[in-house]
């Protein structure tokens, strides 16, 4: 498969991508998962976490400051904080199985599933 290397330009092109993807369609993790697909776990982790807690942050900002967050949105947020903070919790037992090749695998996996799921989503609004 293809495999870019990872450089500031094929960085700032997938965080753009991302940025840009995240925002249309709430699936903003594939072009960085393409970009650091090859990395160790612990370096994938670490990149991506920062990078979604930057880019989520910034979009939050937006989105507030624009009006664009109904009370709705919120409640379903402080919902779901409960589970996010057991996967925090969760994946500190789970790392440890994790190698390189199953990361990637994941990694790629999840970009495909949420592209699929985004596209079989959109099908079913047209129709």
């Amino acid at each position: 498969g293809w495999h870019p290397r990872v450089t500031r330009t094929t960085q700032a092109v997938a965080g753009a991508l991302s940025g840009l993807m995240g925002t249309t369609t709430s699936v903003g993790g594939t072009p960085m998962a393409i970009i650091w697909q090859g990395s160790e776990g612990p370096r994938l982790r670490g990149t991506m976490s920062a990078f979604f807690l930057v880019g989520s942050s910034l979009s939050l900002v937006a989105l507030f400051l624009w009006g664009a967050v109904p009370a709705h949105a919120l409640a379903t947020a402080a919902w779901m904080a409960p589970f996010a903070v057991g996967g925090v919790v969760l994946s500190r037992f789970v790392n440890r199985f994790l190698n390189r090749r199953r990361t990637r695998a994941i990694a790629l996996g999840a970009s495909a599933l949420g592209a699929v799921t985004l596209i079989v989503t959109r099908l079913v609004e047209l129709f």
